[in-house]
């Protein structure tokens, strides 16, 4: 009888392990996310958005010496054209939803493998005041698998290849964001999206009824995630550039602006910074937007005169648009984003008062958690 259960056992076993091998070589045929690609060149063939994270830190540990500066930010940056900012060899590290653990993350991993870092651009918006991971797999578990991080150890790896491996391969492909065309490969050579043309057209005005407004809380602990990247680019001797993304009037308005206003306060603290948010002549005007949290490719090339062809002491040349903000002047800067800015009645704090209530909030999570 026992000798008959372990032959059957077995047989299971070695029935499930087939399954799994089947299930395995489809997934690295289909290969759904671009993580099994064997050259860089085979992104022209891909059908489906593959994982960025995954796939340009591949390419720039590959080619370390191509490219001295590079651009930190989410979905906004892909509009920004790293071709266009003078003064470095720019590639775009964007990446969908990439947060601030992730910015800490890939540029230590960068500087761990030897890539000389000239100038970094660091791109921030409100959800980059909400989303607070501290590790790898809690934030694989919070995301869709096409935006699983890098890997950088071995139980890392052993996790990402199995997730990718035992993915159910026959997927419907209408459900996924779509790779385009083979130009969007592209961006694993020059870090550049393919929406970026060297002559752009300005778009024909749109309407945008309703906002994206975010679930996720705001979290004071990702301002320390921003002083220990400040901190690193320091003691790398990095040239560090911060700024905050334009959204549609709108959008901006039906986030609470009050609370992040609050945060843009406590970030002039820390560092400097270029705010292109606000009600001003980009952001009231649709023709400046993909939809309505995102900016298109003519706005992003006026972010980059701003920052890298302007005086940043000098008023912005687009009134508003692109204001540089340190701790001497965050507390009128702000003042003036809340004027007339419906259901904000306070913007009156002072940074120094700011600063209190953050070091107040802090106290209350580490209290939170102790009780737990």
């Amino acid at each position: 009888m026992r000798v008959k259960y372990i032959k059957s056992t077995f047989q299971l076993g070695v029935s499930i392990a087939g399954i799994l091998m089947v299930i395995a070589c489809l997934n690295v045929f289909f290969d759904h996310f671009g993580v099994f690609k064997s050259s860089f060149d085979d992104y022209q063939k891909q059908k489906l958005w593959p994982n960025e994270r995954f796939s340009k830190m591949n390419y720039i540990l590959a080619n370390k010496s191509k490219y001295d500066s590079f651009i930190l930010g989410s979905s906004h940056v892909i509009v920004i054209n790293p071709q266009r900012i003078p003064d470095g060899k720019w590639y775009s590290l964007n990446a969908p939803t990439l947060n601030l653990y992730e910015y800490n993350r890939e540029l230590n991993l960068l500087l761990k493998n030897d890539v000389k870092i000239k100038s970094i651009l660091l791109v921030l918006g409100n959800q980059s005041f909400r989303v607070y991971r501290t590790s790898f797999f809690e934030h694989c578990s919070n995301v869709f698998i096409g935006f699983l991080a890098y890997p950088q150890n071995i139980i890392e790896y052993v996790y990402f290849y199995a997730k990718y491996l035992t993915f159910f391969p026959f997927i419907d492909e209408s459900k996924y964001d779509k790779w385009d065309d083979g130009a969007r490969s592209l961006e694993f050579v020059t870090g550049t999206s393919s929406s970026n043309k060297s002559e752009l057209k300005l778009e024909k005005p749109k309407t945008f009824k309703t906002p994206v407004v975010s679930k996720d809380e705001y979290n004071p602990n990702t301002l320390s995630q921003i002083e220990n990247l400040v901190k690193t680019c320091k003691s790398n001797n990095i040239k560090l550039t911060v700024m905050i993304v334009p959204e549609y009037y709108l959008n901006y308005e039906a986030n609470d602006i009050k609370t992040y206003n609050l945060y843009k306060k406590r970030l002039a603290s820390i560092t400097p910074y270029y705010d292109f948010s606000g009600k001003n002549e980009i952001t009231t005007d649709s023709r400046y937007f993909n939809n309505i949290s995102h900016f298109n490719a003519y706005a992003g090339a006026f972010i980059i005169d701003r920052i890298f062809k302007e005086d940043k002491n000098s008023p912005p040349k687009i009134k508003n648009f692109g204001n540089y903000i340190s701790q001497e002047n965050a507390d009128q800067h702000i003042a003036n984003l809340c004027k007339g800015t419906p259901g904000v009645e306070d913007c009156s704090l002072t940074t120094g008062n700011v600063i209190n209530i953050f070091a107040q909030k802090n106290n209350d999570i580490i209290q939170t958690r102790k009780e737990k």
